[in-house]
């Protein structure tokens, strides 16, 4: 950063200064958390982490609890099909339980 490109780190080091956390773009991994960022790349390969949506939490709690009533029914895997499949904030979820109730 320098006094020419300082106006395209603003934003980061606003939002760095609010607490929030700073990710930056690597070609093999993509976005990855920077804990203390130097911000000695382009500003363009950094970012504010983007705030979950509403629908990816959503569709979390509704995986969780998927999950704790078919450990709770004690199931056996096969049978039962139930494919979920939702989308939001960039995560795309496609799970697929499969399932029998003992009797």
């Amino acid at each position: 950063m320098n006094a020419t490109n300082a106006k395209d780190y603003l934003p980061l080091v606003q939002a760095l200064a609010e607490g929030k956390t700073i990710q930056k773009f690597s070609d093999g991994d993509g976005w990855e958390d920077v804990r203390s960022p130097s911000f000695e790349s382009p500003a363009k390969l950094y970012r504010i982490k983007p705030e979950p949506s509403p629908e990816s939490l959503y569709m979390a709690n509704y995986l969780e609890e998927m999950a704790n009533s078919i450990r709770e029914m004690k199931v056996q895997p096969h049978d039962i099909t139930n494919t979920v499949s939702a989308s939001g904030c960039g995560t795309i979820y496609n799970v697929t339980f499969i399932y029998s109730v003992r009797a």
